[in-house]
């Protein structure tokens, strides 16, 4: 057998396979540091009735500041503040129960004091389960008078009963959406 040697299989290292680059010592060089780059934003120079350098610096100051005030903590709070508000404003706002005697019992029925006062309702039949509050509002807002409409569902299940009301508080209006609406 013969023993074959090539300088194209010869390595530095006297190995057959090559050294990794990653591995192989680099000549040493003197270090440089790297070249400085200028900064994006840079101060601006001081503009004569516009600011000065020290007014720039204070109100970059001011909104650092600001910056650390405002947290999301901080706007979820007053969030929660004002629903809590309006919540307190709303049950301020609310009627009495109306009382209601049937079949010889007395009771108070909350529901009736959401409706306004001295209005006339339309009774809206064959309503599909589809069909919900802002539906029924929705078909009759185009007449002037229209002030709400309410979809009645089962307490237990909350599914439409297929009927609800709609209020007006212009009889002529009911009038006109009851042949329109019903035609």
């Amino acid at each position: 057998m013969s023993t074959v040697t090539s300088s194209q299989y010869n390595y530095l290292d006297g190995t057959y396979f090559p050294t990794p680059l990653h591995l192989q010592q680099q000549p040493s060089q003197p270090y440089s540091a790297p070249p400085v780059v200028p900064p994006v934003y840079s101060a601006p120079a001081a503009v004569p009735d516009v600011y000065s350098l020290p007014q720039y610096l204070q109100t970059q100051q001011l909104f650092e500041r600001v910056a650390q005030t405002i947290t999301p903590e901080a706007i979820e709070n007053v969030k929660a503040a004002l629903a809590s508000s309006e919540l307190e404003q709303k049950a301020g706002v609310k009627k009495k129960a109306v009382p209601r005697k049937a079949a010889g019992q007395t009771w108070e029925d909350p529901t009736l004091a959401e409706w306004p006062e001295n209005d006339f309702r339309l009774f809206c039949g064959n309503l599909g389960n589809e069909v919900n509050d802002d539906v029924l509002s929705k078909a009759f807002s185009r007449f002037p008078s229209f002030n709400m409409a309410r979809v009645v569902r089962e307490k237990r299940t909350g599914k439409t009963k297929g009927y609800g009301f709609v209020s007006f508080s212009n009889p002529s209006d009911l009038v006109v959406a009851l042949k329109e609406m019903n035609a």
